[in-house]
Order: structure tokens, then C-alpha cells, then sequence
């Protein structure tokens, strides 16, 4: 009997107002790679983004290494949006060999957190109103064992996912994979709203991260069932947004279901075995893109 594959963290969505600017502060300053470059026109999956402004749209993925082996960044280009206003609920831990440690951002003031080391995507940072409850639903969501480091000096979370597909152990640091980033989930500042039924105000953009799981249908009834039980969520809403559907023509078959969740953010399912397929037959771009 196979073993389900382990929840891998796959990529982050960044709508960026001008890809050309975009791309020179990823490369030169992160000196990440351009991996692909789609071009979408108006419909298909254009529901995945705001409908707003152009029809047409582009998503170029960059970062360290191929998306099979390592978290990426999506950056997704609407034309006829001049500038995106955000409010800097996330930044992102970076590694790299020639950057200086320290903070940077990008054109569209996306946050960039360096430090020495192979170049790697450490993790993404988010900002929530109750972190721990947060890590502790999304492990419930992947319905496999999860690795939860808590920090009480700074009030942050790390939620990882750290098992190897060749691993029979199932002990919390055991088979620990570097190559997948982690999520932190910080306190949100005292500005933001409180309240269980209002989002925290991100600004012109919907911050979206994909996670690759073994099996999207179960992730999807695993929510229904804590949808049908407010106690085992304290009562904080989330809404499912796309149910399990299977994503085509033009691809391998990769079933998808979207969450979003109280604070506003938007949770990617996607099933190992189409999203990984897929990324076979996407259009490979050099870095001139």
C-alpha cells in the first residue's frame, strides 16, 4: 500500500503592476530565475483572478529552482492595472549567496527578508488575528501530521510540512524536507479589525498561496465537516469559494478547490499528481521574458 504524499507549499500569488520592473528587482536583487510564462486571454481561468480592468492577463513564475523542487512566486500581470495598493500583511524569508542580509522591497511593495545561505525561498510570513488557531486549521485541513513551532517571545506560529514522500514515520522533525518553505503566521497589528465576520483589509490584492495535497476531495469534505461544526473552529468563518473541480482542456487533469479563510486569504488546493504532471507540458521561457 502506497503512502499519501506529504502537503508541499507550491507557490504564492503576487499581482505586480509592471512585469518588466518586476522582473529586474526579482533577478538582480534576489537573483531568482524566470521558471515559465503563460498568457492567458479573457475567460478560462481568469475566474481564479479579480475581474478587474483587461480582459487578458500573464502569470510568470519565478524563483530558485524548478517548481517541482522548491516554493515559487506568481506573478500575475493584468495590463490594464496601473498599480495595486497593499497593506503589507505578508513579506517573505529569503536566502541568497550575494544578497545582504536585511529587508528590501519589491516595485509593488511586496517585503523581502534576506539572509545569507543557498538560495531558497525560507517561508512567507502572514499576519492573522489568532495565529495558533490558524496553523492548527490548516494542518486539520491537509489531514496529515504537521510540524507547529511556536515563538511566545514575538506571538508567531511556523506551520511545515516537513515529510518526505519516501517516509513511513509519522514523528513531528523526522525526515525533514529544507526544500519546503514553511508558512509563519504573526499577529496582525491593533489596527486591524477584530471582529470574526470582518477580513483584514489587504488592499487591491487577494493574497492566495497553493498547496499541493495528496487527495483535493478530502481537504474539501474535511472543511465542510468544520463548516457543520462552528465549535471546532470557535466559530470563525470561511467560505469555500470553488469546490473540487478539474481544471482543462489543454492540461493534464488537476483537480483544485479554493478556501478562503477569516482574515482574507485565499488557500489553494491542488492534487500532487495533475499539478506536478502539468508542469511538464507548461511553455518554458528563457530569462528574456
Amino acid at each position: 500500500m502506497s503512502l499519501p504524499l506529504p502537503p508541499r507549499l507550491v507557490h504564492f500569488a503576487l499581482p505586480v503592476s509592471s512585469l518588466d520592473e518586476s522582473l529586474i528587482y526579482f533577478r538582480k536583487t534576489l537573483g531568482m530565475s524566470v521558471l515559465r510564462h503563460d498568457s492567458f486571454p479573457a475567460g478560462g481561468e481568469m475566474q481564479f483572478l479579480p475581474l478587474k480592468g483587461g480582459p487578458s492577463w500573464s502569470r510568470t513564475m519565478v524563483g530558485y529552482s524548478p517548481e517541482g523542487a522548491s516554493f515559487a512566486l506568481g506573478l500575475k500581470h493584468n495590463p490594464a492595472l496601473s498599480s495595486y495598493r497593499t497593506t503589507g500583511h505578508f513579506k517573505f524569508h529569503v536566502a541568497h549567496s550575494t544578497s545582504l542580509p536585511g529587508v528590501t522591497s519589491s516595485p509593488d511593495g511586496y517585503r523581502f527578508e534576506t539572509t545569507t545561505g543557498p538560495p531558497r525561498i525560507i517561508d512567507v510570513e502572514v499576519a492573522v488575528r489568532e495565529p495558533a488557531e490558524r496553523a492548527s486549521f490548516l494542518s486539520q485541513l491537509v489531514g496529515q501530521p504537521a510540524l507547529i513551532d511556536s515563538v511566545p517571545s514575538n506571538g508567531t506560529v511556523r506551520l511545515s510540512f516537513p515529510y518526505r514522500p519516501d517516509s513511513a514515520s509519522s514523528l513531528p522533525g523526522e525526515h525533514l524536507d529544507d526544500s519546503n518553505a514553511s508558512i509563519v503566521f504573526s499577529q496582525a497589528g491593533e489596527n486591524d479589525p477584530s471582529g470574526t465576520t470582518q477580513s483584514l483589509d489587504h488592499g487591491e490584492i487577494t493574497p492566495r498561496v497553493a498547496i499541493a495535497v495528496d487527495d483535493v476531495d478530502a481537504v474539501h469534505a474535511r472543511a465542510a465537516s468544520l463548516l457543520s461544526d462552528a465549535a471546532a473552529y470557535k466559530g470563525s468563518p470561511f467560505r469555500i469559494i470553488l469546490p473540487p473541480t478539474t481544471t482543462g482542456p489543454g492540461r493534464s487533469a488537476m483537480r483544485m478547490s479554493i478556501l478562503r479563510d477569516a482574515d482574507g486569504y485565499e488557500w489553494v488546493f491542488v492534487g500532487w499528481e495533475g499539478f506536478f504532471s502539468s508542469l511538464g507540458e507548461e511553455k518554458k521561457e528563457p530569462d528574456d521574458v
